[in-house]
């Protein structure tokens, strides 16, 4: 690193009690003079920046929070929708299960009410086929 070359100061001049008393005269009312002035404006210096950040902070998460309440509310609401056309649909098939139950384990002669029945006599029953090895005949009209 290379050394800086200093230049040699010259010796100060003596100052008189008098220039040294003017100067800090002049300095403390030109300081006082300008603090008097410009306090109004330093005391609201720094209260601009802050506001602002704060309002920015605040606009922010409120449309960030209205905007997430709007899209949730929104897929509920598709969601809902969906739901109740497949229930639209849904429904008569379940009514039709439902009556078929029903009908066989209330109405039907051909149901045996002393044992429980297996899969494959139900099967024949609910599809109303004749199956003469498990004992089912075919109904004339059709029940369900």
């Amino acid at each position: 690193m290379s050394a800086k070359k200093q230049t040699p100061r010259k010796p100060a001049r003596p100052r008189s009690d008098f220039q040294r008393l003017s100067r800090r005269f002049m300095s403390g009312l030109l300081r006082s003079l300008f603090f008097i002035n410009a306090f109004p404006r330093y005391k609201r210096a720094g209260f601009v920046l802050p506001t602002t950040v704060l309002l920015l902070l605040v606009m922010t998460l409120t449309v960030g929070a209205l905007s997430f309440r709007t899209a949730s509310r929104t897929q509920s609401t598709f969601l809902a929708r969906e739901q109740q056309v497949i229930d639209n649909v849904a429904a008569p098939a379940a009514d039709r299960a439902k009556s078929k139950l029903e009908y066989l384990f209330g109405k039907d002669s051909r149901f045996p009410g002393s044992s429980t029945p297996s899969s494959d006599t139900l099967a024949a029953l609910l599809g109303d086929i004749t199956n003469t090895a498990l004992g089912v005949t075919k109904l004339d009209t059709d029940p369900y």
